[in-house]
């Protein structure tokens, strides 16, 4: 997967931007563009850049997104549970 990076050039933050296009996130997650797509539209989904009629997701954005969406299982939760009392 190739990926986009960008410089900015400010005073603030000379860290380049990683930016994914939809095509890219799609294939990150195995998911079909269409998908994406449809998240866009009902507001579902990592926030994304809208540049002209180019849509970007910022790895970062991409990142927080699959941070807060982690889940355990049930049987992983409760196994956390019982070290936690012994």
């Amino acid at each position: 997967m190739q990926v986009q990076a960008q410089s900015v050039s400010s005073s603030r933050n000379t860290t380049p931007l990683i930016n994914l296009t939809t095509q890219q996130l799609a294939n990150r997650w195995g998911l079909a563009e269409a998908t994406l797509i449809g998240w866009r539209h009902r507001g579902i989904g990592p926030v994304y850049l809208k540049l002209a009629s180019r849509v970007m997701y910022r790895l970062e954005d991409v990142e927080d997104f699959e941070a807060n969406n982690l889940r355990q299982s049930p049987a992983q939760r409760l196994q956390a549970q019982g070290a936690s009392h012994e």
